[in-house]
């Protein structure tokens, strides 16, 4: 009788548990805080990498808190790109997707497949975004990077990150770019 009381107690909460995400954001505060960086912008694209995958495989992955305050995606090796023209902006996620080895240990990742259903914002694959950046900065609007540093204290020393890359290969590929 204890264990069927037990069991019945487990399962009231088992619905609101599954029901939880990583985060107590809402959509409405996301599109909230994306729409007045775009406010500040006005015109131009926004550029975001989010955290690498982890070389320790027993350690635990924490976004990057700039990729993460506009995405709340918890997950590595996606990028942010919002064009805003006019202040009113237009975003989409480019996602990594896992190997099956991986994705059977670390369950199945966002992609383009389920992007909005999970985040809200439409996504791509990874491997489309420097075509999508390269075609940008032929519009000759201005970029903002946001820089893929754990803290903006390292900002200025940053040389080797993934996004740093991104940017010194659109200027030297687009030298009239404005970063």
């Amino acid at each position: 009788m204890r264990v069927v009381a037990v069991l019945a107690a487990l399962l009231s909460f088992a619905s609101p548990l599954a029901a939880q995400t990583d985060t107590a954001v809402t959509a409405a505060e996301l599109q909230a805080r994306r729409a007045a960086f775009a406010e500040r912008i006005g015109t131009g694209v926004v550029v975001a990498f989010g955290g690498r995958t982890l070389v320790h495989d027993f350690t635990t992955f924490y976004q990057l808190q700039a990729f993460r305050y506009l995405t709340e995606l918890n997950e590595p090796d996606h990028a942010f790109v919002m064009v805003v023209k006019d202040k009113v902006p237009s975003t989409t996620l480019f996602l990594t997707k896992l190997e099956a080895r991986r994705a059977f240990y670390y369950g199945q990742s966002t992609d383009s497949a389920n992007s909005v259903a999970r985040t809200g914002l439409p996504g791509r694959a990874y491997e489309s975004l420097w075509g999508v950046l390269d075609s940008l900065a032929a519009t000759g609007l201005p970029f903002y990077h946001i820089p893929d540093v754990e803290t903006m204290d390292f900002s200025s020393a940053d040389t080797l990150t993934r996004g740093q890359e991104a940017i010194k290969l659109l200027t030297r590929k687009h030298p009239q770019l404005t970063i």
